[in-house]
């Protein structure tokens, strides 16, 4: 499943992925993420990790990034996990971002550490 956090305002999304993410997962949210980021030069992301269990096969090439097609303008980006098994998911998300742009992982423990990094405090 796939979640907009109520936290998230204006330039800054936090979304929580958990249970076994699928393409249709992907099919509800990924317009409501379009309509948030309609119009910002820049944004920033945290993805909450804590409960994820993978991507089902054909969710898998997509990974929530892979046609996330305003990528470019992601700023920062949290991840919130401390499963070893993330690693390569992490590594995929490094390779699709901007040079620019900063990533950081947290574990569950630093959840709102996690936040104040991505809103700059």
């Amino acid at each position: 499943m796939l979640e907009i956090l109520e936290q998230s305002k204006d330039a800054n999304i936090a979304i929580k992925l958990s249970g076994l993410i699928t393409e249709d997962d992907y099919r509800k949210v990924l317009p409501a993420l379009e309509n948030r980021i309609k119009g910002l030069l820049q944004f920033r992301l945290l993805f909450d990790w804590e409960d994820l269990e993978g991507w089902e096969e054909e969710a898998n090439a997509t990974k929530f990034g892979i046609h996330f097609i305003h990528r470019w303008r992601c700023e920062r980006f949290a991840i919130i996990t401390d499963d070893p098994a993330r690693a390569e998911d992490i590594q995929n998300l490094r390779g699709i971002l901007p040079k620019n742009a900063e990533l950081q992982v947290f574990p569950p423990s630093e959840r709102s550490e996690a936040w104040s990094w991505l809103i700059g405090e």
